[in-house]
């Protein structure tokens, strides 16, 4: 039985958990919503292209979103599916979480400039952050 969402466009949510990720069939970095018993895993987020592209993909943010929807100029009618905007005031990473595999989206210079590669990002974490990601990673263990 299919999962039926209860949103409507323009309302408004506060301090969702959002993740950059790679989606199927796109090179470049999405973010999606982590609560998928409110939003459709596949719902398109509007969200910065430069935090996308700065922060490794996993990388988690909280905002404030309003769902939103495209239309007809001349008769109003919907174009394609809702999607979420992000209110880009509220974005805010979320510093007690560091993801496991660290991959950073590189884009390459092609005629749309829209074609990114992955590679592993090798910066080295802050001593705090790196404290926090085992101890997240062992309390899973136990569970």
């Amino acid at each position: 039985m299919p999962t039926i969402y209860n949103f409507k466009i323009d309302d408004r949510y506060e301090d969702v958990i959002l993740e950059t990720c790679l989606d199927k069939g796109m090179s470049r970095p999405r973010v999606k919503p982590l609560n998928s018993q409110i939003f459709p895993e596949d719902i398109r987020v509007e969200f910065p292209r430069s935090l996308r592209e700065d922060n490794p993909i996993g990388t988690r943010f909280k905002a404030d979103l309003k769902v939103s929807q495209k239309s007809n100029k001349s008769n109003g009618f919907p174009i394609g599916p809702p999607y979420l905007v992000v209110d880009v005031k509220t974005i805010k990473i979320v510093e007690d979480f560091v993801p496991e595999i660290r991959l950073k989206a590189v884009r390459l210079k092609t005629a749309s400039y829209r074609v990114y590669m992955y590679v592993k990002d090798n910066t080295l974490e802050s001593p705090i952050l790196a404290a926090s990601r085992i101890w997240h990673k062992n309390m899973r263990k136990l569970e």
